[in-house]
């Protein structure tokens, strides 16, 4: 196997809701410069529906082949999905340029990518695809601009996608830098066996075969060790499997072939998602070194836009870890910057969250009087959003702070307003949630049939909806009622669940 000429380029095949995790942070244009465009998944035109999952990659290999540029912004699929639910999206006619065009304007891109593929119905040509890819402007009716149009095997997709991408920068007359260019020439790996291998672990990716799909990517990984790409979707397998540790162990193994290759673009991404994973697991040390290293790679970012969004990410997941870690004056303190760079934002759901989190650092710390003030300022916002769930979340976390301040009547009164909302919502959950709070407030009374009947109310929407640590807490509080009551084989049986 000869010398890689570059690594950059692994991230082509990754699936489209993975783009934004490891973006490529080359050098950019002030935000005020960038073109924004947004990549919609290609329709299948075909009537083989095991190709559907194609769809999603070549838009993601795309991108992929977007992003480093420098001169255009592309719309990650977390931006996507906070305006639009995956479900939804499918209903959508994107392939249709009008409504392409609708919702690219609703995500403020002035571009938007469409595209199409078939399966050749030709007997001679049955293993081949034609592929067509589309530029339309978000805010005019102008006829589609064609990017290209190719046909032939699957096997040289990533080639056409970089034929796409290059067209596409022509079109905008966007200016590459020499790395962008290079980026542009380079393909996957020297090895054409690890890239095939690599590409039979796309179809059982997309369509959930995941060990079929690990098999494949363990084949490309050990035929070329330097190959990225195998290695970053063995991690998001992982992760869906519930295999956390060996989720680490991929990007561990990432993060040490960049860092011999002094690799700084994605590295800050990398190291939040470590910081995600680690907390998971319950390794609390491990998240805060994470995030404290993303928190210094952040601040070198140009995008303002983006920079804001991602700091208060970062602030509000190092504040939780501090929380976790009971280190709560430092947990407070980042919910503090939180709360400034969302003044910035503008974001009132978020303001009104966050307040919540600080309340309930208070509400565990034993003051009340703390709490309640920090929930009353999360009420006021969640009351200017209108969200009226989170005005019933917010009820009940005030009769819990009344609760444990003794001023049991308000408690009543607030855990009663957060049922008749919940309710009103519809909400098995949350209702579950505040007749267990409730039975506590019961139970501290000394009033035991009235905490049984709310604990045995909730322990029903509980069972229902399938909520495990809810169930937990509800089992906890029957033991202790029974266990009250002298009825100690039924506080016995409660506790054992």
């Amino acid at each position: 196997m000869g010398k890689r000429k570059t690594s950059s380029s692994f991230l082509a095949g990754l699936s489209f809701f993975t783009l934004l995790l490891l973006c490529l942070s080359l050098p950019r244009l002030e935000a005020a410069t960038r073109t924004r465009v947004l990549v919609l998944p290609f329709k299948n035109l075909s009537r083989n529906e095991k190709l559907d999952w194609l769809g999603e990659g070549i838009a993601a290999g795309l991108i992929r082949y977007i992003e480093p540029a420098g001169g255009v912004a592309v719309i990650s699929r977390e931006q996507l999905q906070r305006r639009i639910r995956p479900s939804d999206i499918r209903q959508l006619r994107v392939s249709e340029p009008e409504e392409a065009r609708k919702l690219a304007r609703l995500l403020e891109a002035q571009w938007v990518i469409i595209g199409s593929y078939r399966q050749e119905q030709d007997k001679q040509r049955k293993d081949e695809v034609f592929v067509i890819a589309r530029l339309l402007k978000a805010d005019a009716d102008d006829p589609p601009i064609l990017l290209r149009g190719v046909r032939g095997q699957l096997k040289h997709l990533f080639n056409w996608q970089r034929q796409i991408a290059i067209k596409l920068f022509d079109t905008l007359g966007v200016q590459l830098d020499p790395f962008a260019s290079h980026f542009l020439e380079t393909t996957p790996t020297d090895s054409i066996l690890a890239y095939e291998y690599y590409h039979h672990s796309w179809e059982p990716f997309f369509k959930g075969e995941d060990e079929k799909a690990l098999r494949w990517c363990r084949k490309a990984m050990i035929t070329d060790r330097r190959y990225e790409a195998p290695l970053q979707r063995m991690a998001i397998i992982y992760e869906r499997l519930g295999q956390l540790e060996e989720a680490v162990k991929m990007y561990l193994a990432i993060q040490k072939l960049w860092q011999e290759s002094n690799r700084v673009a994605g590295m800050r991404e990398l190291h939040d998602k470590l910081g995600e994973l680690y907390l998971k697991l319950g390794q609390y040390n491990h998240a805060m070194k994470s995030f404290q290293r993303s928190l210094e790679m952040l601040k070198a970012k140009e995008d303002l836009g983006i920079f804001l969004k991602d700091l208060s990410d970062t602030y509000g997941k190092i504040a939780f870890t501090h929380a976790r870690k009971k280190e709560f004056v430092n947990a407070v303190k980042y919910y503090e910057k939180v709360l400034e760079v969302q003044k910035q934002i503008g974001d009132d759901k978020v303001i009104a969250a966050t307040r919540l989190k600080i309340g309930d650092i208070y509400y565990r710390k034993g003051l009340p009087e703390s709490a309640i003030k920090a929930y009353r300022k999360a009420f006021k916002f969640w009351k200017k959003t209108g969200d009226e769930q989170g005005l019933a979340l917010t009820y009940n976390k005030l009769g819990l702070a009344y609760s444990q301040k003794k001023k049991r009547k308000k408690a009543l009164k607030n855990f009663s307003r957060a049922l008749e909302l919940a309710e009103q919502l519809q909400n098995k959950r949350l209702i579950a949630q505040i007749y267990k709070d409730m039975a506590g407030l019961r139970l501290a009374e000394l009033r035991y049939s009235q905490a049984t009947e709310a604990y045995e109310k909730a322990l029903a929407l509980a069972e229902e909806v399938g909520e495990r640590r809810l169930l937990v807490d509800i089992y906890k509080g029957l033991g202790k009622v029974y266990r009250r009551r002298n009825k100690n084989q039924q506080a016995l049986e409660y506790l054992q669940k």
